[in-house]
């Protein structure tokens, strides 16, 4: 293959994603597509985008394997300084380019028929293709400017899709904290773009670590500035990559559709910020001090999201605390200059928890027909026992990690005027002004003696059928009347439908001996 043919490949990886993302936004402009149009368009075009990943990967390992530098013009210049359009072709890039348009493109047939007859099914496949798009830019970035551009249009698709549903208060207040935080943590990427500038002149990879091929590359920066400029990429990566302190807002986000939750907060999008670093390996190794820091936020991120993550009571928090438990585990390899231990390891993740945010809804649902099966809760397992522990040593160990392992504490105060807390739920009969149903869930009483206790019918009725002794707290209120034809035959001093007999209707208190087991609990 010739160095131009090259180059209109390596255009074509993110530009097809683009040329989709124009065509879905005209076919919307001028009426409603199909659904197949839709999600046709979309999966053929990043499917000729991992093609093309492929042939270009199949004609980089036939030169060599050596890094290659591949111009795609000037976007714009200015007193002879320009920002240039440029690509690397080398291990870390072609492997992430391939993995991003795979995983996306399982994600588009996947929300094919997830997202079947849904209002925004088309903005959903035009944020998809924006997000693709911006994700192989930044994989494929030959200079931090660029990659600038890809990282911003990876946040700005996560954003908008944390808010996919905007009919509710919950996304849009995720997806305003999602771009508080995005906003915050950018801010150490243009910095460091900005530094890079000033020190080496330019923030092409080439000029700054040189050509050697990854992870061989070094730089010829001052170990201060190379600290420095660390620092300020550890800064953002805190902020995408959901690592303590800034990782409050990864639950919040989970408010968007399953597909886009497994696109960027399992898969892709949170790993954004490892392949960042895995790119600026060079400056880690020049630095101990930026190694060291961060090494020691991957490792308190690890257990402090394995710690939280162990008392989520919902499928795709304890998801979210999972992936930033492995990210964390990454930024420690990391720290310890581990570059091709983690690749694979951060490869592998993003598959293993695209499929198990994927699979979600479905074990969700395999979970409530074995709970309707068995009549019961299936036991949760947790790993572990904590009961292995002494009662005054858990307690202690409960009451310290309380406060400190609350998972919207520590970046709150990001939070501010923008995206405030959520309002807390009562429940229905508090707020339409009603006393709490006797011996409900919250019935409490402990059971008494039994020479204490008192007939059954100064008892809880549920209470009285488990066998308890909780006292109503009000007296249950008289039967509506039926409307229906026949009234029910669980009412006392109800008509008999005609040709039924007195012993085939049930008092309230006593059930039917046609009823089954299961309904005669109460």
């Amino acid at each position: 293959m010739s160095d131009d043919t090259l180059r209109v490949a390596v255009a074509l990886i993110p530009g097809f994603p683009i040329l989709a993302m124009a065509l879905l936004a005209a076919l919307w402009s001028f009426g409603r597509p199909s659904e197949r149009v839709i999600a046709g368009v979309t999966s053929g075009s990043i499917l000729a985008s991992w093609l093309t990943a492929d042939l270009v990967a199949w004609v980089w390992l036939q030169r060599g394997g050596a890094t290659v530098h591949v111009s795609l013009g000037t976007w714009f210049e200015v007193d002879g300084e320009g920002f240039g359009l440029a690509a690397m072709l080398d291990v870390l890039s072609l492997t992430m380019a391939g993995t991003t348009a795979l995983i996306a493109l399982l994600v588009a047939h996947f929300s094919e028929r997830y997202l079947h007859r849904e209002e925004g099914f088309a903005r959903f496949y035009i944020l998809l293709c924006t997000f693709t798009a911006g994700m192989l830019t930044l994989v494929l970035a030959a200079s931090f400017d660029l990659l600038f551009v890809g990282w911003e249009a990876v946040g700005l698709a996560s954003m908008m899709l944390v808010g996919f549903c905007r009919e509710r208060l919950g996304p849009l207040r995720g997806a305003v904290r999602v771009m508080v935080t995005y906003r915050a943590a950018d801010v150490g990427l243009l910095v460091a773009a900005v530094l890079l500038h000033q020190s080496a002149g330019s923030s092409d990879f080439v000029h700054a670590f040189g050509g050697a091929a990854w992870p061989a590359a070094s730089t010829h920066l001052a170990p201060q500035v190379a600290t420095a400029v660390s620092l300020w990429l550890l800064a953002a990566v805190i902020g995408k990559s959901a690592q303590f302190p800034l990782g409050g807002w990864l639950p919040e986000a989970m408010e968007g559709p399953t597909s886009s939750s497994a696109l960027f907060y399992g898969a892709l999008s949170v790993h954004a910020g490892v392949y960042l670093l895995l790119r600026a390996s060079p400056l880690l190794e020049s630095s101990p001090a930026a190694s060291v820091a961060v090494g020691i936020v991957g490792a308190v991120t690890a257990v402090h999201a394995t710690m939280v993550g162990r008392a989520q009571s919902d499928a795709k928090s304890a998801l979210a605390y999972a992936t930033m438990t492995q990210v964390g585990l990454m930024l420690v390899g990391l720290g310890l200059h581990l570059w091709t231990w983690v690749l694979v390891h951060m490869i592998a993740h993003a598959c293993l928890r695209l499929l198990q945010f994927l699979r979600t809804p479905s074990a969700l649902r395999d979970a409530h027909e074995l709970h309707a099966a068995l009549d019961e809760a299936p036991s949760a397992h947790t790993g572990m026992s904590p009961r292995r522990l002494p009662v005054a040593l858990r307690e202690a160990v409960l009451r310290v990690a309380a406060p400190l392992l609350h998972r919207h504490r520590a970046d709150a105060g990001l939070r501010g005027p923008a995206a405030p807390p959520l309002p807390r739920h009562r429940p229905r009969r508090a707020r339409v002004g009603l006393a709490p149903r006797p011996g409900g869930p919250r019935c409490v009483t402990p059971p008494p003696s039994p020479s204490s206790l008192s007939p059954p019918s100064a008892r809880c009725s549920r209470c009285a059928a488990r066998g308890g002794g909780g006292t109503p707290s009000a007296p249950s209120p008289p039967a509506r009347p039926s409307r229906s034809r026949w009234p029910s035959r669980g009412r006392a001093g109800a008509p008999l439908r005609p040709g039924t007999t007195p012993s085939s209707t049930s008092t309230p208190w006593a059930p039917s001996s046609r009823a089954s087991p299961r309904s005669s609990r109460w």
